[in-house]
């Protein structure tokens, strides 16, 4: 986790300030600031309730002491649900098996650090660090999202967490580590690690040191990208904006279903590629902007032919009025009994017992960027041979 205080250069902002130098005069002179949410303030939960775990070395029975309480956080009542503890003891064991098997090493919890020599105001926390002194840094990150998988692969935000581990002691080499524990997969698919050499992780520092001082130049360029993801001043940056551009779409304003129909139609097939990326992060500014839009209302801006209704959600039942229910209809009347599944019966029934009787459903074919670690279908040819196994 970060400090409280952010720092406009700091390690979770790294990808984007490195990638578009010119994001941090922009965010100033909009004088946007990155907002919370309920979902960010889960996050934050779940690493105070692993943080706790961590130092105490609590138990699988006392995490789970857990469950049930409301902890408020940002302004949010946040409940402690049974998937936030699977996550912290899936978090805490890794690390403690990692620390275990480190011959000797010593673990740091929520390492704050500051990079007096990169910058004055380079600073950070790190959820985790193992030093295996003369040998390797293994820096830890929780993700507590599931909507986004993030990889561990050269990753700046993580190399930032180690350029802090620096003054800790001797190391020849850096282990990246992610873990994600609520991201669809096995086990093994919900932590990412990548290997750097100590001489690689230098290079990096002087890279970092390099665009930081870029970033603070009053022409800084703007670049968007997939790092323009969480940047607070998405929506009113003008580089990212160009998307609509480049996609065809001159006049935002006026745009309906012909000119649309004709964009797709005029596409060739060698600029499907582009299109993909572009559309990618259209569709991220076009949430954005709606999310800005509704902020406005909200904040009493009447918005032309919109208003502000009441949304309610489905029907629930009052927790003490279940009981009267019981009496004239009975258990088996208003309670359905369900199996489990395979993931949450694995640790009662075992890893090998769930392998051999279970299986991974087709849920079709989805397009990925080129980075994605997952092997390329191998079209009619991977088919046929499926059909050789069944």
């Amino acid at each position: 986790m970060e400090e409280t205080t952010h720092s406009q250069i700091g390690a979770s902002s790294a990808k984007r300030f490195m990638n578009c130098l010119g994001s941090i005069n922009l965010i100033n002179k909009l004088g946007v600031k990155s907002t919370t949410s309920k979902y960010a303030a889960e996050g934050t939960v779940a690493h105070i309730l692993a943080e706790d775990a961590l130092r105490n070395r609590k138990s699988i029975k006392a995490i789970k002491e857990n469950i049930g309480k409301t902890i408020t956080q940002e302004g949010f009542k946040i409940k402690v649900t049974e998937e936030m503890v699977e996550v912290v003891i899936f978090y805490t064991y890794l690390i403690l098996a990692d620390h275990k098997n480190s011959n000797g090493g010593e673990l740091f919890i929520e390492q704050k650090f500051k990079l007096l020599d990169v910058d004055s105001d380079a600073r950070g926390t790190s959820d985790g660090v193992i030093l295996e002194p003369f040998k390797i840094l293994r820096v830890y990150d929780l993700k507590y999202g599931k909507g986004i998988k993030v990889s561990s692969y050269d990753n700046p935000q993580l190399k930032y967490y180690a350029l802090g581990g620096i003054d800790l002691g001797d190391f020849e080499e850096v282990e990246l580590v992610i873990v994600q524990p609520r991201i669809d997969g096995e086990a093994d698919e919900k932590v990412s690690r990548f290997t750097l050499t100590y001489e690689e992780l230098l290079k990096f520092k002087q890279e970092l040191k390099t665009a930081i001082a870029e970033t603070k130049k009053p022409d800084a360029p703007l670049n968007s990208g997939e790092w323009c993801t969480f940047c607070p001043a998405l929506v009113k940056c003008s580089k990212y904006t160009e998307n609509l551009t480049q996609l065809g779409i001159d006049d935002f304003k006026n745009l309906d279903e012909t000119k649309l129909e004709n964009i797709k139609n005029n596409s060739m097939v060698e600029d499907l590629g582009g299109i993909k990326l572009k559309l990618d992060l259209l569709s991220k500014w076009i949430k954005e902007y709606d999310k800005y839009i509704l902020e406005q209302a909200l904040a009493g801006v009447k918005i032309k032919d919109h208003k502000l209704v009441k949304s309610w959600g489905h029907s629930a039942w009052k927790g003490s009025d279940v009981e009267a229910l019981l009496i004239p209809f009975g258990a088996d009347k208003i309670y359905k009994q369900e199996l489990l599944s395979p993931t949450k019966l694995k640790k009662l029934v075992g890893k090998e017992f769930i392998e051999k009787h279970t299986y991974r459903p087709d849920n079709g074919l989805v397009l990925t960027h080129v980075s994605d670690k997952r092997q390329e279908w191998g079209g009619e040819e991977e088919i046929e041979a499926d059909f050789e196994i069944l």
